[in-house]
């Protein structure tokens, strides 16, 4: 599974700065929607500006700490470098478990945001 989500996040690596940008967009849309437009006329925007943040913060966080995984140790080595080679990548593991987690908890979210948002506000 470490394998296929590095494999993944070096296919995803030329999306990371668009990503970022879209962290920074996203930020500044919310924070422009929810306290600088004071006439209310921002507050359509509100659930997609969080929603299209916690999608960009989850592809840039899996790019960067998928890219880099420890390779596994080979068959024919010694049990304490077989043994190095799992606690070198027992942190990926966790990593790769969180990510499942909160890619499904975003997933989740973002429907339940999105069926709020068009019960409210129609489709745009």
């Amino acid at each position: 599974m470490l394998e296929s989500f590095q494999k993944f996040a070096l296919f995803l690596r030329p999306v990371k700065p668009l990503a970022f940008a879209g962290l920074f967009l996203f930020a500044v849309m919310f924070v422009w929607n929810t306290t600088l437009a004071a006439d209310g006329s921002g507050e359509r925007w509100v659930i997609p500006s969080i929603v299209g943040f916690l999608w960009a913060l989850s592809v840039y966080s899996f790019i960067g700490s998928f890219q880099h995984v420890p390779v596994k140790a080979d068959s024919r080595a010694s049990l304490p470098a077989k043994l190095k080679a799992v606690l070198r990548r027992a942190p990926y593991w966790v990593l790769a478990c969180l990510a499942l987690i909160s890619s499904a908890a975003v997933l989740i979210l973002s429907y339940r945001l999105f069926s709020v948002w068009f019960h409210d506000f129609g489709i745009p």
